[in-house]
């Protein structure tokens, strides 16, 4: 018989989705408090890396150990590969585009101890140079995030996909 094995982020996620009450039932997050502050800082953070074009900004953001899981994409793992992926991501969009504007709402926080997870959206905005129509990519996330020993929160996990098939190839 083979023995499971769980990690520390999976045992954290499962205890998140088991403290969850029905919802007929008071909510057990937290809406307002600082943590959740703090971590609606950390997402304007990554508008802000995409904004200026950089990856190490962005890959201050997660921890040494994070797990990127993009749409259509093999599994990022560690703070260097998150960082090497929107180098190339970010040279690519700025050398396309004439803008680009990226922009996260969170809908939802839940705090349990030294973890805590985040519901929400996003859009992408992308003009092409001499195109009055930009492309505008939406979608949906949820990130993982834990608590650091200096009390910051970072990203530990991210995964999100897009609400319409995203095109790709040379413009048409």
């Amino acid at each position: 018989m083979r023995s499971l094995k769980v990690t520390p982020a999976q045992a954290a996620v499962s205890a998140l989705v088991m403290s969850v009450t029905p919802a007929s039932a008071q909510a057990p997050c937290d809406t307002a408090g600082p943590t959740v502050a703090e971590i609606r800082h950390v997402v304007s953070e990554i508008d802000r890396a995409f904004a200026t074009a950089d990856p190490a900004l962005l890959a201050g953001l997660v921890t040494e150990d994070a797990v990127w899981m993009a749409p259509e994409e093999p599994l990022i793992r560690g703070r260097a590969a998150v960082e090497e992926r929107y180098r190339g991501l970010f040279g690519e969009l700025h050398d396309r585009f004439s803008e680009v504007t990226h922009s996260m709402e969170v809908a939802e926080v839940c705090v349990c101890g030294e973890w805590a997870i985040s519901r929400g959206s996003y859009r992408l905005t992308l003009t092409l140079p001499n195109v009055p129509q930009p492309i505008v990519i939406t979608g949906k996330n949820v990130h993982t995030y834990r608590k650091q020993r200096d009390g910051s929160w970072l990203i530990a996990s991210d995964i999100w996909n897009t609400d319409a098939a995203v095109r790709r190839g040379p413009p048409q």
